[in-house]
């Protein structure tokens, strides 16, 4: 709980430059490589539904496109 007030008070503290070459470096607080994961892994996630969707309604139409 004192890692999670700690990661929470230095967002609270710093601009939006710092946050994210702090995010950058190796030694980044746990709470916010759990945050960088979760936010690459949803990306990831919309990107292959969003690739599969279009495929799937017009070049193989498996989804009832055409």
């Amino acid at each position: 709980m004192l890692q999670l007030k700690e990661a929470l008070q230095f967002l609270r503290d710093n601009d939006l430059k710092t946050i994210i070459a702090r995010m950058n470096a190796r030694d980044t607080h746990p709470f916010i490589q759990f945050l960088k994961y979760v936010v690459c892994g949803l990306g990831a996630t919309f990107v292959h539904h969003g690739i599969f969707f279009l495929l799937s309604y017009t070049v193989i139409p498996a989804m009832g496109g055409m």
